[in-house]
């Protein structure tokens, strides 16, 4: 089986994808099988598989198929899809390198690397992952030197990022964003009318009388007038 020559970045059993948020984490809609949301979330790269050392596989050879666990490091269980670098490493033939979702079945038709011999090829590729079954948490690996059976390559896989199901409030489809910055304040507006003039209120009743006040303070007695003619 040969793909189609040049293929670069087909992303084999992914999640298409369409985003619809921004500021690193990106809610974004699953079209691969699903309709719920996804959130991404980005992560430090964290390798899972270095055939050189034996970490994650011990070998790589062409025409064998193989499964690795990707939850579990810094990818949690539910997890719905990884981001990946996956990088081939002194092949020791022509062939390409195909990595899709644990539970994929059959024989692949893409690939994710065309690898030459003795070179080093690395892509970004993002995998949906299976939330149930016996694939769970896990890709499948292919290296296929054209029908060879004795050919091998290193293998290297960082985990960048991966999605998971965005959290949904009552009545949305998608995870609401952070709360923006309060915006201006809008230029008020016309006074209305004034209103008709409300019927006047019943008179209240008279109040209680109050307490005579205090007698005032007597005045000074005034002098005697000047007596009149007789």
């Amino acid at each position: 089986m040969k793909p189609l020559a040049g293929i670069r970045g087909f992303v084999a059993g992914a999640l298409v994808v369409s985003v619809v948020g921004v500021g690193g984490l990106a809610v974004v809609k699953a079209t691969g099988g699903s309709s719920s949301a996804s959130l991404f979330v980005p992560v430090t790269p964290v390798r899972v598989v270095d055939t050189r050392s034996d970490l994650g596989l011990n070998s790589v050879v062409s025409g064998t198929e193989q499964d690795v666990m990707i939850v579990g490091s810094v990818v949690p269980v539910g997890a719905t899809a990884v981001a990946l670098t996956v990088t081939a490493v002194n092949a020791t033939a022509e062939g390409f390198v195909v990595v899709r979702s644990g539970d994929a079945t059959g024989t692949p038709s893409t690939s994710n690397l065309n690898v030459s011999k003795g070179a080093t090829v690395a892509n970004a590729v993002t995998i949906k992952l299976p939330t149930v079954g016996s694939g769970a948490g896990a890709i499948k690996v292919l290296f296929d030197a054209y029908g060879s059976f004795t050919a091998t390559t290193e293998l290297l896989i960082d985990i960048t990022g991966y999605y998971e199901v965005a959290s949904v409030g009552s009545g949305s489809s998608e995870s609401s964003g952070a709360q923006g910055p309060p915006g201006e304040q809008g230029v008020p507006g016309e006074q209305g009318e004034q209103g008709e003039q409300g019927v006047p209120g019943d008179k209240g009743d008279i109040g209680e009388q109050g307490p005579p006040g205090e007698q005032g303070v007597p005045g000074d007695k005034g002098d005697i007038g000047e007596q009149g003619p007789p």
